[in-house]
Order: structure tokens, then C-alpha cells, then sequence
């Protein structure tokens, strides 16, 4: 099993706002947050800054937010079938 570095997370990061087409600090965006000894993904609204999920390891969050995006890029093909 690959150690997942904070590297490798923000790199799923960055790819995630990449495919969602929005810029780190604009609305829409994701971040992480770190506390309690995990961390947690948390997206920039409307409303503020709002958490998804608890506290999770890095390797948790590494595959939390590639399934986000993995999301995002099949939704629009799902809409065909």
C-alpha cells in the first residue's frame, strides 16, 4: 500500500478544482483542514466554509476526494444513457 503524503493530497486537490473549473478561494472551491489529529475536506459556499464528512487520515481524504472527482467527470456521461 502506497504511503499517501500531503503532496499526493493536495495534488487530488488541486485536480479536483481543476475539473470543477473553479480557482482555490472562489466559491465552489474545495480545501482541507487539519485538526483533532485528521483532516477534513471542506467546500467554500454561499453560505461560508462548510465541512464534508468528519476527520479522516490522509489516505481516507486521498480517496474521498478522488471519488469526488471520478464523480464530476462521469456525471455528465451519465446524463446520455
Amino acid at each position: 500500500m502506497k504511503r499517501i503524503t500531503m503532496k499526493n493530497v493536495n495534488d487530488a486537490l488541486a485536480c479536483l478544482n481543476l475539473h470543477l473549473g473553479v480557482k482555490p478561494g472562489e466559491k465552489g472551491s474545495f480545501c482541507i483542514q487539519g485538526a483533532y489529529g485528521g483532516w477534513q475536506l471542506q467546500r467554500n459556499c454561499e453560505a461560508g466554509i462548510v465541512g464534508i464528512g468528519g476527520f479522516k487520515s490522509k489516505r481516507e481524504l486521498y480517496d474521498m476526494i478522488h471519488n469526488i472527482a471520478y464523480g464530476v467527470l462521469i456525471a455528465p456521461r451519465m446524463e446520455m444513457v
